[in-house]
């Protein structure tokens, strides 16, 4: 039976139970009305199976969701669903543990939802990365095609993160990668170091509304969490045109911000008990959920958004094989590129660099849906947000 919202003994009080609701709500694009869906879901016996494995990484994913304080992810999150397998939650270890593994797969094969930490040396057939004496590699094999769906969390096991950054001596790759040779069921890819505990707990709560996973774009990643540029909704951004080194309050991109190239939903949904983000706090953004981050963004500080915008590979690159995303409206989900149509005498971008003569000849190719240009009309720059349909 599913654990009463109201029962103080689960250490959750009813209004903090709400509050979880609405935020994972409007998260996963329900707004606020859709609170009582979540709670819905959240209080239906049914509760899914999840093995979840840890592969090369530094458990950061895992210690960021378990220790978020509000809206307590982690307490409430557990008790909606079965976790039936978690290296650092599990008090046993060894080949017994591992044996209760293979067991629980077999037993719900097609039934279970896999979630995936860490990338997977892939070197020498995976050597350089074992648990129990068997390779990372030959338990993602036995382990991931058996689940009815696989969560990727963390940079790491979405993209390879800095396991796999140059020179890369374990050959680590990415889930999706490492696995090109099977078959996988559907994988959705929750990165960041570390990503959003909300953004993990909302493809939960969608997967137990809908019983699927939601729409994902190119790089298998959720459009409710990663679905706009982290620019775009910095409350900082409005102060791009700033430089003054000494202001409270500005724009950190000539220092060398990623997030007029980073989807993410950092600036919205926060860190810390809601109450702050990377450049709240001073600190450039790193793109730490774009793929091949470490090796293309840094340094951090000072190399410019605009210097690495055309360096992340594509997702075939990134995965070795055509992949699809997850399209729940495959027609609505479908990107067209149009010319931008608004007339105007200059058209510059983020950094103030004039890059056209006329709005009409610029055309849109961006691999996220959306870009952001500087149009001056009457000797003004104006900020357009213009959006690929």
């Amino acid at each position: 039976m599913a654990p009463d919202p109201d029962n103080e003994n689960i250490g959750i009080s009813r209004r903090d139970f709400l509050k979880f609701c609405s935020t994972v709500a409007v998260a996963i694009g329900l707004g606020p009305a859709g609170g009582s869906k979540v709670f819905a879901a959240l209080t239906s016996q049914s509760r899914p199976i999840i093995l979840w494995l840890h592969f090369a990484e530094c458990t950061g994913c895992t210690e960021s969701f378990l220790r978020a304080t509000s809206p307590y992810t982690d307490e409430l999150l557990l008790d909606k669903v079965s976790v039936d397998y978690h290296e650092t939650l599990m008090a046993g270890a060894g080949a017994t543990v591992h044996d209760i593994l293979i067991e629980t797969a077999n037993k719900n094969k097609g039934n279970f939802i896999c979630v995936v930490e860490g990338a997977i040396p892939t070197k020498d057939k995976g050597i350089y990365g074992t648990i129990n004496g068997k390779t990372m590699l030959s338990i993602a094999e036995e382990i991931c095609p058996k689940a009815k769906c696989i969560i990727a969390i963390g940079t790491c096991s979405s993209f390879g993160g800095i396991a796999a950054a140059e020179p890369n001596p374990t050959g680590s790759k990415n889930l999706i990668a490492a696995l090109k040779h099977i078959a996988l069921p559907p994988v959705v890819n929750v990165p960041g170091c570390p990503p959003n505990p909300v953004s993990f707990a909302g493809v939960i709560t969608y997967y137990l509304l809908n019983g699927r996973l939601p729409a994902t774009d190119d790089y298998l990643r959720p459009k409710f969490a990663y679905g706009e540029y982290i620019h775009d909704t910095c409350p900082f951004n409005q102060y791009v045109e700033f430089a003054d080194p000494d202001a409270l309050q500005r724009c950190l991109m000539d220092q060398g911000c990623k997030g007029p190239n980073t989807c993410n939903n950092c600036a919205t949904v926060k860190f810390n008990n809601e109450t702050s983000f990377p450049m709240k706090a001073g600190h450039v953004c790193i793109g730490c959920s774009d793929p091949d981050f470490w090796d293309i963004n840094t340094p951090f500080w000072g190399k410019h958004a605009d210097d690495v915008y055309d360096k992340f590979p594509s997702p075939k690159v990134v995965f070795e094989k055509k992949v699809n995303p997850i399209a729940v409206n495959p027609r609505a989900d479908r990107k067209v590129h149009k010319k931008i149509t608004e007339t105007s005498t200059e058209i510059f971008d983020l950094t103030g660099r004039k890059i056209s003569k006329k709005a009409s000849d610029i055309v849109q190719h961006n691999k996220h849906g959306t870009n952001q240009l500087f149009i001056e009309k009457n000797g003004n720059l104006i900020k357009k947000r213009l959006r690929v349909r």
